[in-house]
C-alpha cells in the first residue's frame, strides 16, 4: 500500500510505544527533560515504533499539554484516534490503579484462547487477577460491548467499562458506569438507576442511583469497594438514625392543645438516607423502643403509642395529642422542612432488625441488584 507524504502528519494517537529493544514507554511517565531528549534522539534515529502497527512515531503534545505519540505518516493501521479526554481518563485510570497497589499500562493487547485479538486502554494486574479498564467515548451499540467484554472473560480478564453514552445494561458480567462531567469541571463517574437512562440526564446526577467524581469510584474499584448488589446489601453494616420533630395542634377544636410530634425517622446510610414515619414501626417495637430510649427528657414519650384509627380501620403506631389522646393521623405528618427540628440523632449498627425495616422501603423493595460503590 503505498504511504501518503510524511508532511499529512498524523492520525492515530497513544500514550505508549515501543523502542527499538521492545520496551514500552509510557508518555506519562516521562519528564519533560526526558521527552525533549527522547524527541530529539527519535528525531533521529526513528527507533521508536506504534504497538499497533509498528508505524515509526513523532512525539507531539495536545493544546493541554498532554504527551502523546502519534503516526509519523498516515498509514494502513486501523486504530481510531482518541480524543484529549479520552487520553486523559486512560492516564487516570493508570495513576489509581498504580497506587491503589497494582501494575498498569495503556494500550496493551492479546489474544484470546480462540486466536481473536483484543487490545485494552488500560491493563492492571496484581497477583493472579487482571482488570482491563476501557473507556468508551464515542458511540458503541451493546452488542459490541458485551462481545468485547466476553473476549476478556475468555482471556481470564475482568473487563471495567467506561461508556460516554448510557443505555448500557445493568447486568453483573459488565461492570460499568458512565462518564459524565467534563475535563474542565473534573469527570463523574454516574452508576445508572436502570437502562432506559438518556444522554440529557448526564447533567442531572440526582438521576443515577450513584454519582461520584470519577477517581473515587476507579479507586473503589481497585479497592475490591465496587460490587453487584440488591440496595439491602449496599447499605453497609452501619447507619445513622435522625429523628425530626415540629409542634402541632391538636385538630379537635374543643381542645387544639399544642403537642411535639415525631414527623419523621430517617436512616442515613452509606447509600443514601430513608425516611420512614411512625406507623412504619409498627411491626418493629424493638427499634421503636431504642428511638424512644434516645428522645430528649423533654419529649412527652406518651404521645407514641399504637391506637386505632376508625379511618384506616386498624391500629398503628401513631402521634397522639397531650391533652385529649386523639390520634393524629399521617396527614398531620406533612410539614415544611423548616418548620422540623432534629431531636434526638444517634448510631446504629444495621442488624437484622433495622434491615427488615430497611427492606420495607419502596427505593429498596422493588429494586433489582445493580453496581454499587460501598464507601
Amino acid at each position: 500500500m503505498t504511504l501518503v507524504p510524511s508532511s499529512q502528519h498524523v492520525c492515530a494517537m497513544a500514550l505508549s510505544c515501543l523502542d527499538d529493544s521492545g520496551n514500552r514507554l509510557q508518555s506519562f511517565d516521562l519528564s519533560d527533560a526526558d521527552w525533549r531528549e527522547l524527541e530529539v534522539k527519535n528525531r533521529r534515529l526513528h527507533h521508536l515504533r506504534m504497538d499497533c502497527c509498528s508505524a515509526t512515531v513523532v512525539l507531539k503534545r495536545s493544546s493541554r499539554g498532554t504527551k502523546f505519540f502519534a503516526h509519523r505518516i498516515a498509514g494502513p493501521c486501523t486504530s481510531a484516534d482518541e480524543s484529549e479526554e479520552h487520553r486523559h481518563l486512560k492516564m487516570m485510570a493508570v495513576e489509581i490503579a498504580r497506587s491503589s497497589g497494582w501494575q498498569a499500562a495503556t494500550e496493551m493487547g492479546g489474544t484470546t484462547p480462540t486466536g481473536e485479538p483484543w487490545r485494552a486502554d488500560v491493563l492492571t494486574v496484581k497477583g493472579n487477577a487482571q482488570v482491563a479498564i476501557e473507556i468508551q467515548w464515542s458511540g458503541q451499540t451493546n452488542a459490541e460491548t458485551l462481545r468485547r467484554q466476553e473476549q476478556y472473560r475468555l482471556s481470564g480478564i475482568r473487563g471495567l467499562w467506561l461508556l460516554r453514552q448510557p443505555g448500557f445494561p445493568i447486568v453483573h458480567d459488565l461492570p460499568a458506569a458512565c462518564i459524565g462531567g467534563s475535563l474542565a469541571d473534573g469527570f463523574q463517574a454516574l452508576i445508572p438507576a436502570h437502562e432506559r437512562m438518556l444522554a440529557r440526564h448526564r447533567r442531572l446526577p440526582e438521576c443515577w442511583r450513584q454519582a461520584l467524581p470519577m477517581d473515587a469510584f476507579l479507586r473503589a474499584a481497585f479497592e475490591r469497594r465496587l460490587g453487584f448488589l440488591t440496595p439491602l446489601e449496599a447499605v453497609g453494616e452501619n447507619a445513622t438514625i435522625v429523628v425530626e420533630a415540629t409542634i402541632a395542634d391538636c385538630w379537635n377544636e374543643r381542645c387544639r392543645e399544642k403537642t411535639q410530634i415525631i414527623t419523621s425517622i430517617e436512616i442515613a446510610t452509606d447509600q443514601g438516607a430513608f425516611d420512614f414515619s411512625l406507623p412504619d414501626l409498627t411491626d418493629h417495637p424493638h427499634l421503636l423502643a431504642q428511638i424512644l430510649q434516645r428522645l430528649p427528657s423533654s419529649f412527652d414519650r406518651k404521645v407514641i403509642q399504637k391506637r386505632y384509627s376508625h379511618t384506616q380501620r386498624n391500629s398503628y403506631v401513631s402521634n397522639g395529642c397531650a391533652k385529649c389522646n386523639r390520634l393524629f393521623g399521617e396527614f398531620m405528618l406533612a410539614h415544611d422542612p423548616s418548620d422540623t427540628d432534629q431531636i434526638a440523632t444517634f448510631p446504629a449498627r444495621l442488624d437484622s432488625r433495622w434491615l427488615a425495616l430497611l427492606s420495607s422501603h419502596p427505593d429498596i423493595e422493588i429494586s433489582q441488584p445493580a453496581w454499587w460503590v460501598r464507601a
